[in-house]
């Protein structure tokens, strides 16, 4: 049989074998049927409304200065921005219906875990709010540890071919700002995190831990991982990265960059108001 006629010749057998069925069997899986595209219809509505993370970047501004660049729940400086309170009116973005709350949170508001009301709630009181020795954040200066260099006031931390996987600021001189990009082996940019706004593709399993003073990131099926941890009023960072599929690594002990010991000349020395941290040319290790 022609392989083009076989799906319109399967489809009137199908309904050849419908009519044949008694009334009460077509009207059941009729109801059956209309059941679940009701459930998929308001499942995708649902899902949409909590997952709102491309909010215009005024709102989403005013968003993380409300919640003072944590989460609204747990603190955790990696943002999301949620609907509580669909707009009626499709592509519109309240502010006063809407929170910044961590990937985590998000998932438990999809998940009904957490209701409407309770995120009006903390959106009244947000975490960084009223615990406010307890956020993510260093006074007075910015001092970050990469491997046994000690860096103060540098905000560009990594970077290769002047692009940066790496960045750290501070917000009224305190709260800390992420600019993450994470790409995979094979150099596919999968995630971003812009002053504290996370994006990515929600079919990406991501792992991210948060307690005051420590935050992690991880995807173990890309083999990424970024990790932030504040002491002594001082930030170490660990990291697994790539960039043009060459992997980019940061222990407590040293620097790798395509597996190559990196910055070796200034461990052990604290380096002030640099423009750069850590800074790499793909082409050499390329060549």
């Amino acid at each position: 049989m022609n392989s083009v006629l076989l799906p319109r010749y399967r489809s009137a057998s199908r309904l050849v074998t419908f009519m044949n069925l008694t009334p009460v069997s077509r009207s059941l899986i009729c109801l059956s049927l209309l059941l679940q595209f009701l459930y998929c219809f308001l499942e995708s509505i649902f899902m949409n409304v909590a997952a709102s993370v491309n909010a215009p970047l005024p709102i989403q501004s005013q968003l993380k200065k409300e919640a003072r660049y944590g989460c609204s729940i747990c603190g955790c400086p990696l943002l999301e921005f949620v609907q509580f309170i669909p707009s009626d009116t499709p592509g519109a973005y309240l502010p006063e219906n809407m929170i910044a709350i961590c990937p985590t949170h998000t998932l438990k508001f999809v998940q009904n875990e957490l209701s409407a009301t309770e995120l009006s709630s903390f959106k009244t009181k947000p975490y960084n709010r009223i615990n406010e020795n307890k956020p993510f954040a260093l006074a007075p200066e910015l001092t970050v540890n990469i491997a046994k260099t000690k860096f103060i006031n540098t905000y560009r931390l990594l970077s290769v071919d002047d692009f940066d996987l790496v960045t750290i600021r501070k917000e009224n001189n305190s709260y800390l700002l992420l600019d993450l990009n994470f790409f995979d082996s094979q150099n596919n940019l999968i995630a971003v995190t812009s002053e504290n706004s996370w994006t990515t593709d929600k079919k990406l399993v991501w792992n991210v831990d948060y307690e005051p003073g420590y935050l992690k990131i991880q995807n173990k099926t890309r083999q990424i991982l970024f990790e932030a941890k504040i002491e002594s009023g001082e930030i170490f960072i660990v990291a697994d990265m790539y960039y043009s599929g060459i992997p980019v690594n940061i222990t407590r002990d040293e620097v790798l960059f395509g597996g190559i010991e990196e910055g070796a000349e200034t461990k052990g020395t604290t380096l002030k108001n640099y423009e750069t941290a850590i800074s790499f040319q793909s082409d050499k290790w390329l060549t």
